[in-house]
């Protein structure tokens, strides 16, 4: 569960205001606020103060078994190669995620692991979504 009073949340809603992102908080306490055409999700833990998640939901739509298979395919090619960035599909929304997770427990190294995400995330995701797309259309053809 994000924790809105936990002090590097806050940090990083300041970052990310500073950063142009124009960051708000949603209902849960998690910070949330747009990225290079994604939005992002930026999540804190009352039980894990110094453990945060910054996620990509729903970057792909499944919509075929066979979108599916090529979907787990690149998202475990994905996770082979990008060891900070994790990807999955989503089982209610048949939809691609991916996420990073850091821990910070300074302000340092909070700035570090927004800033470090929020270049690294997108291009995974955008690179990923390209990939998928290629494929499926050399099925096609």
């Amino acid at each position: 569960m994000a924790n809105k009073k936990n002090g590097l949340l806050e940090v990083a809603y300041e970052v990310l205001g500073e950063g142009g992102w124009r960051p708000s908080w949603d209902d849960d306490g998690d910070v949330v606020f747009n990225n290079q055409g994604y939005s992002h999700f930026l999540s804190g833990f009352s039980d894990d103060p110094d453990f945060f998640v910054l996620l990509i939901p729903n970057v792909v739509r499944v919509s075929s078994p066979f979108e599916l298979d090529l979907a787990l395919d690149e998202a475990n090619r994905c996770n082979a190669k990008c060891k900070f960035i994790k990807s999955w599909i989503h089982e209610k929304t048949d939809s691609v995620f991916f996420a990073t997770e850091f821990l910070a427990s300074d302000p340092k190294s909070m700035k570090r692991g927004v800033i470090r995400g929020c270049d690294v995330l997108p291009l995974i995701a955008r690179k990923f979504s390209e990939r998928l797309q290629e494929r499926l259309e050399a099925m096609e053809n």
